[in-house]
Protein backbone atom coordinates (compact mmCIF):
# COMPACT_ATOMS: atom_id res chain seq x y z
CA UNK A 1 0.00 0.00 0.00
CA UNK A 2 1.27 3.42 0.11
CA UNK A 3 1.42 5.87 2.82
CA UNK A 4 0.66 9.45 2.60
CA UNK A 5 2.51 12.15 4.98
CA UNK A 6 1.13 14.91 6.59
CA UNK A 7 2.30 17.45 3.84
CA UNK A 8 0.51 15.11 1.22
CA UNK A 9 3.49 13.11 0.03
CA UNK A 10 2.85 9.85 -0.67
CA UNK A 11 5.05 6.69 -0.18
CA UNK A 12 5.24 3.15 -1.16
CA UNK A 13 4.30 1.90 3.05
CA UNK A 14 7.11 -0.58 3.62
CA UNK A 15 9.43 2.08 2.38
CA UNK A 16 7.91 4.44 5.08
CA UNK A 17 8.32 2.07 7.49
CA UNK A 18 12.09 1.88 6.39
CA UNK A 19 13.05 5.27 6.45
CA UNK A 20 11.22 5.79 9.93
CA UNK A 21 13.23 2.64 11.14
CA UNK A 22 16.99 4.01 9.80
CA UNK A 23 16.28 7.69 10.77
CA UNK A 24 16.89 8.98 6.92
CA UNK A 25 16.35 8.24 3.53
CA UNK A 26 16.83 4.92 2.24
CA UNK A 27 20.12 4.28 0.15
CA UNK A 28 19.41 1.25 -2.25
CA UNK A 29 21.97 -0.53 -3.85
CA UNK A 30 22.52 -0.92 -7.72
CA UNK A 31 19.26 -2.15 -9.59
CA UNK A 32 19.47 -6.16 -9.54
CA UNK A 33 15.74 -7.09 -11.42
CA UNK A 34 14.81 -5.98 -14.53
CA UNK A 35 11.22 -5.71 -13.50
CA UNK A 36 9.35 -5.17 -10.08
CA UNK A 37 8.64 -9.28 -8.68
CA UNK A 38 5.82 -9.53 -8.22
CA UNK A 39 4.87 -12.97 -5.54
CA UNK A 40 1.68 -14.45 -6.25
CA UNK A 41 0.78 -15.45 -2.86
CA UNK A 42 -1.79 -17.74 -3.58
CA UNK A 43 0.18 -20.10 -5.60
CA UNK A 44 1.92 -21.13 -2.18
CA UNK A 45 1.12 -23.79 -0.09
CA UNK A 46 0.86 -23.19 3.60
CA UNK A 47 2.89 -25.41 5.83
CA UNK A 48 1.75 -26.43 9.00
CA UNK A 49 4.26 -24.88 11.83
CA UNK A 50 3.11 -25.43 15.45
CA UNK A 51 -0.78 -25.86 16.92
CA UNK A 52 -2.86 -23.19 15.14
CA UNK A 53 -0.12 -22.02 13.37
CA UNK A 54 0.48 -21.77 9.67
CA UNK A 55 3.81 -20.37 7.00
CA UNK A 56 3.80 -19.97 3.82
CA UNK A 57 7.67 -18.68 3.08
CA UNK A 58 7.32 -16.75 -0.16
CA UNK A 59 10.65 -15.32 -1.37
CA UNK A 60 14.61 -14.58 -0.02
CA UNK A 61 16.32 -12.08 -2.04
CA UNK A 62 20.17 -11.26 -1.85
CA UNK A 63 22.53 -12.69 1.10
CA UNK A 64 20.73 -9.85 3.14
CA UNK A 65 17.49 -10.21 2.65
CA UNK A 66 14.27 -9.74 2.42
CA UNK A 67 13.33 -12.69 3.16
CA UNK A 68 9.47 -12.92 3.39
CA UNK A 69 7.05 -15.06 4.68
CA UNK A 70 3.00 -14.93 5.78
CA UNK A 71 2.21 -16.39 8.84
CA UNK A 72 -1.25 -17.66 9.47
CA UNK A 73 -2.89 -17.90 13.18
CA UNK A 74 -6.16 -19.56 13.94
CA UNK A 75 -8.41 -17.82 16.77
CA UNK A 76 -6.41 -18.29 19.83
CA UNK A 77 -3.64 -19.44 18.09
CA UNK A 78 0.08 -18.40 19.69
CA UNK A 79 3.32 -17.55 17.77
CA UNK A 80 5.70 -17.89 20.72
CA UNK A 81 8.32 -15.01 21.58
CA UNK A 82 11.32 -15.01 19.21
CA UNK A 83 14.74 -13.28 19.40
CA UNK A 84 16.21 -12.19 15.68
CA UNK A 85 19.98 -11.14 15.13
CA UNK A 86 18.40 -9.31 11.96
CA UNK A 87 15.82 -6.54 11.59
CA UNK A 88 12.47 -8.09 11.60
CA UNK A 89 8.66 -6.38 10.29
CA UNK A 90 5.52 -7.98 10.91
CA UNK A 91 2.18 -6.48 9.11
CA UNK A 92 -0.67 -7.18 10.05
CA UNK A 93 -2.77 -8.25 6.80
CA UNK A 94 -6.11 -9.53 8.33
CA UNK A 95 -7.50 -10.20 11.72
CA UNK A 96 -6.85 -9.45 15.14
CA UNK A 97 -4.64 -10.22 17.56
CA UNK A 98 -2.94 -8.85 21.07
CA UNK A 99 1.22 -8.68 21.30
CA UNK A 100 2.76 -7.40 24.87
CA UNK A 101 -0.90 -5.82 25.50
CA UNK A 102 -0.82 -3.95 22.78
CA UNK A 103 -3.71 -4.79 19.87
CA UNK A 104 -3.01 -5.67 16.30
CA UNK A 105 -5.66 -5.27 13.64
CA UNK A 106 -4.98 -4.68 10.04
CA UNK A 107 -2.37 -2.29 8.90
CA UNK A 108 -0.75 -2.64 12.65
CA UNK A 109 2.82 -3.28 12.48
CA UNK A 110 5.98 -4.75 14.92
CA UNK A 111 9.41 -3.44 14.61
CA UNK A 112 12.07 -5.58 16.20
CA UNK A 113 15.74 -4.75 15.84
CA UNK A 114 18.54 -7.13 15.92
CA UNK A 115 18.72 -8.66 18.99
CA UNK A 116 15.68 -7.47 20.70
CA UNK A 117 12.47 -10.07 21.46
CA UNK A 118 9.16 -9.97 19.82
CA UNK A 119 7.06 -10.72 22.77
CA UNK A 120 4.34 -13.63 21.58
CA UNK A 121 1.38 -12.72 19.16
CA UNK A 122 -1.72 -14.20 20.22
CA UNK A 123 -4.75 -14.21 17.54
CA UNK A 124 -8.04 -12.98 18.63
CA UNK A 125 -9.35 -13.92 14.94
CA UNK A 126 -8.35 -15.68 12.26
CA UNK A 127 -5.14 -13.42 11.81
CA UNK A 128 -2.64 -13.30 8.93
CA UNK A 129 0.47 -11.62 9.00
CA UNK A 130 3.11 -10.36 6.76
CA UNK A 131 7.22 -11.02 7.90
CA UNK A 132 10.15 -9.65 6.58
CA UNK A 133 13.61 -10.39 7.67
CA UNK A 134 16.50 -8.51 6.54
CA UNK A 135 20.05 -7.47 7.03
CA UNK A 136 20.71 -3.69 6.47
CA UNK A 137 23.71 -1.73 5.77
CA UNK A 138 25.69 1.24 7.04
CA UNK A 139 23.84 4.34 6.34
CA UNK A 140 25.44 6.18 3.83
CA UNK A 141 25.58 10.37 3.91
Amino acid sequence: GQFIWKDGRKQDSFEAMLATIVGGEIQYPPQRFRQPVQIRTEAFPWTPSGEGVNRKPLARFNAAGPDLELIQLAPGAVLAPSRSEQHRIFCVFSGEADCAGEALSESSYIYCPPGAELAKISARTETVIFNARFEAGERRG
